[in-house]
């Protein structure tokens, strides 16, 4: 069940509703396309890919992979991923796993805006559904 293509529900419900003002959540406007990626699609929100052995993170104009381990009681992923330019995701808590969703706390290092410091960080009850593609 956690092989597959993986969103974020929030962020994912966020992009699909059209009423909503997205300025007013403080999104950041699409950069523009660097020269080299001519054939690369902006990624509005981060898109987990998990196989075997990997996850895939797309975001924005980049793409992280790491090797996962998961724990024999399939209760934690370790990885060492990078979501967004000051992420680094390191674990991952799995708290419910089904064939469509799957809510995780997940344990983080982020970079401080300064960039000389980091910060760990643990975000409880992330909903992540399958995507179907």
């Amino acid at each position: 069940m956690l092989i597959g293509k993986w969103v974020t529900k929030e962020i994912n419900n966020l992009y699909k509703n059209d009423s909503i003002q997205k300025s007013l959540f403080g999104l950041i406007p699409q950069p523009v396309r660097p020269p080299d990626f001519s054939n690369k699609v902006f990624q509005k929100q981060s898109i987990y890919k998990l196989t075997l052995d990997s996850i895939y993170i797309k975001y924005g104009y980049k793409q992280s992979k790491s090797i996962i381990d998961l724990n024999s009681s399939f209760e934690f992923l370790s990885m060492n991923v990078k979501s967004n330019d000051r992420i680094t995701e390191q674990l991952w808590k799995i708290k419910i796993l089904t064939d469509s969703t799957m809510i995780v706390d997940k344990i983080i290092i982020e970079k401080s805006c300064d960039n000389v410091g980091f910060n760990t960080k643990t975000i409880e009850n992330i909903e992540l559904i399958k995507k179907i593609s």
